[in-house]
């Protein structure tokens, strides 16, 4: 699996997530980024 492959993957992860949640998909994006930052970092 490519990187970009990855990335497009866990941005639809994200966009389901926010159908299940109620919310908007940005608001889960800027919910998510700081978890997903660490997350890099840690790798």
């Amino acid at each position: 699996m490519t990187k970009d492959q990855k990335i497009i993957r866990a941005k639809v992860g994200l966009l389901e997530l926010a159908k299940q949640l109620g919310k908007t998909p940005m608001q889960t994006f800027l919910d998510a980024a700081p978890i997903a930052k660490e997350k890099m970092i840690a790798a």
